[in-house]
C-alpha cells in the first residue's frame, strides 16, 4: 500500500550502510580514537615512581587501557624518554626542579600529584642545627634525581664547595650506613609512608634534622615547598618524633606529550584525582592533583576536568562507548558549524543569483519599452512582439523555485505591459494606414 517494494528496502539499507561507513571513516581520519596501550615513564625499579605507576595501571586496566611500566634511572632520565618520539613513551612521572617548560618544549603537565620529600637523618649524638654544620661530613644522597636537587640546597649553604666526596645509598643500605658510622648524614626522598622511613622516625638513636631556615630556601628555590612534621605524628604514645621537624620538599608531576590524545588525558585526569585525592601525612584531601604546574604549561583538557568532572555522558555509558560518542557529536558540531552558516546564507544567495539571471532580461523590456516612444513602423512593432514572446517562453523554462514566485510575477506584470505597450503601438500604426 505504501509503494514501498524489497528493492527499495535493499536501497534503503544500502545508503543507510554507506552513510554508517562514511561518518565512521571520518570519524577515524578527524578524530582517531584513543590508544589502548600507553608507555609511563616511571622510575628505578622498588622506587615510589614505580608502586604509584602500578597503581595507575591497575586504574587504568578498568576501562580497557594497557599502560607499560618503563623502569628508568629517575626524573632526568624520564624526561628524556618523554621527549624523544622513538622511545614511544607518552608519560612521566618527574620530580619538580630538574627542568621546565622551556627547555622540555614538547611536554604539558597533568598537574602536580603529591610532595617529593627531601628527608635528612643524622645520629641522634650529633646535634645538627643547620646545614652549614655537615661542612666536611660524609654525606649519602640516595638518588640521581634527589641528588640535583641536595646538590643546589647544599651549595646554597656553602657546603659542596668544601665536600668533594658525596655517596649514593638509598634506603635501608643508607640507614646501615648511618648506624656503622660509614656515613654522618643521609639524604632520602622516600614517601613518608614507607618502611624505611617509618623505621628511622621511630630509632631513638637517630634524629630527623630540621631546617631552621626553610623559610629562605623556598625563597631561593621556588620550586621547593615547606612542610612540617608534627611532634608526636608517627607515634603519639611515645612522642615520637619529639618535637615538630620543619622539611623542605619538592612536587611530583605526571608529565605527557602534546599529542597525547585528549580523551585518555581525561581519563588519566580521573585517575589522579582517585590515586592523589585523598589526605595524607602531609597533604589536605582534594590538595592534589593540582590545576596549576609553576614549571610546565598545564593541559586544557585536565583542567576542565578538575574543574567541572567527568562528562555527563561518561555517567550513563561505558568508557569505550563514550568515546565515539564525543567523537561523533565533535563530527557533528564541526559539520554544523559550516553547514549552518552556508544553509542560513544559501537562500539570499541563490535569490541574488535569480535576480542576476533576470537582470539581462529587465535590461531588455527597458530598451524595448524606450523603443516604442520614438517613431516605429509595423515592422520594427512586429519584430518586438516575436521578441517579447520568446522572453516570454524563456522566462517560463528559466526554472524559478517556487519559494521565489514573487519574483517570477513581477517579472511576468512587467512583460505583460511591455507588450501591452506594442499592441498599444501596433493599434495606433493600425489607424494610420
Amino acid at each position: 500500500m505504501l509503494g514501498i517494494t524489497r528493492h527499495h528496502l535493499l536501497q534503503g539499507i544500502l545508503l543507510l550502510m554507506f552513510c554508517v561507513g562514511l561518518v565512521s571513516v571520518a570519524l577515524i581520519y578527524f578524530f582517531p580514537a584513543p590508544p589502548t596501550t600507553i608507555t609511563i615513564a616511571a622510575g628505578p625499579k622498588g622506587s615510589a615512581y614505580e608502586r604509584i605507576a602500578e597503581r595507575y595501571r591497575d586504574l587504568l586496566a578498568r576501562s580497557g587501557v594497557t599502560l607499560e611500566i618503563r623502569s628508568t634511572t629517575g626524573s632526568m632520565d624520564n624526561l628524556n624518554l618523554l621527549q624523544d618520539s622513538k622511545a614511544d613513551v607518552q608519560l612521566a612521572l618527574v620530580q619538580g626542579g630538574v627542568s621546565n617548560g622551556k627547555k622540555e618544549p614538547d611536554v604539558m603537565s597533568l598537574g602536580r600529584v603529591d610532595y617529593h620529600v627531601v628527608w635528612i637523618f643524622s645520629r641522634a649524638t650529633d646535634h645538627f642545627d643547620d646545614l652549614t654544620q655537615i661542612k666536611d661530613r660524609n654525606i649519602s644522597v640516595d638518588s640521581d634525581t634527589t641528588q640535583i636537587i641536595v646538590e643546589k640546597i647544599l651549595a646554597a649553604n656553602g657546603v659542596m664547595a668544601d665536600h668533594k666526596t658525596l655517596q649514593s645509598l638509598s634506603g635501608a643500605a643508607a640507614a646501615k650506613a648511618l648506624h656503622d658510622g660509614s656515613v654522618d648524614v643521609i639524604f632520602l626522598s622516600p614517601a613518608a609512608e614507607e618502611p624505611v622511613i617509618r623505621d628511622l622516625l621511630d630509632d631513638g638513636s637517630v634524629r630527623p634534622l630540621s631546617l631552621q631556615r626553610a623559610d629562605a630556601l623556598i625563597r631561593i628555590f621556588p620550586f621547593l615547598v615547606k612542610l612540617t612534621l608534627p611532634q608526636g605524628v608517627t607515634d603519639l604514645s611515645h612522642n615520637m618524633p619529639s618535637n615538630d621537624v620543619t622539611l623542605v620538599a619538592t612536587t611530583n608531576s605526571l608529565l605527557v606529550r602534546k599529542d597525547l590524545h585528549p580523551s585518555t588525558i581525561n581519563l588519566l585526569a580521573q585517575i589522579l584525582a582517585e590515586v592523589h585525592g585523598e589526605a595524607g601525612l602531609f597533604q589536605k584531601f582534594g590538595e592534589f592533583p593540582t590545576q596549576m604546574d609553576g614549571e610546565y604549561p598545564m593541559s586544557k583538557d585536565a583542567i576542565e576536568f578538575y574543574k567541572f568532572g567527568p562528562p555527563m555522558m561518561d555517567n550513563y555509558v561505558p568508557g569505550w562507548i563514550s568515546v565515539h560518542l564525543h567523537r561523533l557529536i565533535a563530527l557533528l558540531a564541526a559539520v554544523g558549524a559550516i553547514v549552518l552558516p552556508i544553509y542560513s546564507l544559501a537562500p539570499g544567495l541563490w535569490r541574488s543569483f535569480i535576480e542576476f539571471r533576470l537582470g539581462a532580461t529587465y535590461r531588455r523590456l527597458r530598451e524595448i519599452e524606450a523603443s516604442l516612444h520614438v517613431d516605429s513602423d509595423a515592422l520594427e512593432v512586429e519584430t518586438l512582439d516575436h521578441e517579447l514572446a520568446a522572453l516570454d517562453r524563456k522566462l517560463s523554462i528559466f526554472g524559478i523555485p517556487t519559494g521565489n514566485s514573487d519574483l517570477y510575477f513581477s517579472i511576468k506584470e512587467h512583460l505583460r505591459f511591455v507588450h501591452d505597450r506594442v499592441n498599444a503601438r501596433r493599434a495606433e500604426l493600425g489607424k494610420v494606414t
